[in-house]
């Protein structure tokens, strides 16, 4: 079996690539931005650059490799960002998706599944919680938009026009990763400043409550649905939320960090919601659990005390 993995060169990508090599489970394959390195793609992994956006460079990799499992996770993630560049966004989650799946329509005669990774961003602001799959989605950023369309050309069009056999993971906030040096998203922001001792962190509204999903558990997610709905049509064209099960508020959040970290620096607050800014999003993994057996191992103080550990030992601290 061949998987191909987009955005390997990512945390999550780079994770999964690993554990797949791990588990035997195929020839591993990885596409990856022509701006990319792969410094941490792990060894074993074939590499193939290409352009989400220009199908014919998509095209070329699909005819090359000839997968049988696809796991689709590149895309453009920041959220903040997408308000500046909203046709990018649109250009690499949404035309990225569509070349991808017709790439894989035309040239791979045994193909077996497809993992659209989505996010939980494509609720928006909702009332009712824990936020369950059967809820209408509310996209309210360029980039949950252009997510949430590729979650309809891949399990709606695709899947009902021709049978496409796909999933959909909706994973929820995901923290720990030390392994790639990422320092810009709030945990590891928070993490990296308490534990090079800063004297300050700034932060936005501390009220905002998220679901954070520690990497190990998002990794397994995907694991678990390749074992699960491989040739399994019961299961195919669904859409799986992974996710804790639980919020925890910005503060909430500061003050468990600090007290890991034994930080005693200062927190200044700036409360600069947007109209469309999300204030709070957490989940139910119950369809998960019962339909792919999948559930978290991590909650939020093991899974920061283990970021902490991992970010402790590549800072050398």
């Amino acid at each position: 079996m061949r998987i191909l993995i987009t955005g390997v060169t990512g945390f999550i990508g780079s994770s999964l690539a690993k554990r797949l090599l791990q588990l035997g489970l195929g020839e591993i394959c990885g596409l990856m931005r022509f701006t990319s390195t792969t410094r941490h793609v792990p060894e074993g992994v074939r590499t193939f650059l290409g352009d989400l956006t220009d199908y014919y460079s998509v095209e070329r990799v699909i005819k090359t490799v000839r997968p049988n499992v696809v796991i689709h996770l590149a895309a453009l993630t920041p959220v903040s960002e997408s308000f500046h560049q909203p046709r990018r966004y649109a250009e690499v989650n949404y035309i990225g998706t569509i070349n991808l799946v017709e790439a894989i329509r035309r040239y791979c005669e045994d193909f077996r599944l497809f993992i659209y990774a989505s996010t939980s961003e494509v609720y928006g602001d909702q009332t009712k919680f824990p936020l369950r799959e059967n809820l209408t989605p509310k996209p309210n950023s360029p980039y949950a938009i252009s997510k949430y369309a590729g979650e309809l050309y891949v399990s709606v069009y695709a899947r009902q026009a021709f049978n496409f056999p796909c999933v959909v993971a909706r994973p929820f906030n995901t923290y720990g990763r030390a392994p790639v040096g990422q320092r810009h998203f709030v945990v590891e922001y928070l993490l990296t400043s308490m534990l090079e001792g800063r004297e300050e962190v700034h932060l936005g509204d501390p009220t905002i409550r998220r679901d954070f999903l520690f990497r190990e558990d998002h990794v397994n997610a995907y694991v678990t649905l390749l074992k699960q709905a491989l040739d399994n049509e019961a299961i195919h064209g669904a859409v799986f939320n992974f996710t804790t099960g639980s919020d925890t508020s910005l503060k909430e959040l500061v003050e468990l960090c600090k007290e890991l970290t034994g930080w005693e620096g200062k927190v200044r607050w700036y409360s600069r919601l947007r109209p469309t800014d999300i204030r709070r999003l957490y989940g139910s993994y119950e369809k998960a659990k019962m339909m792919l057996g999948w559930e978290p191992k991590y909650d939020l103080r093991t899974g920061l005390r283990k970021a902490m550990e991992e970010w402790a030992k590549a800072l050398n601290i």
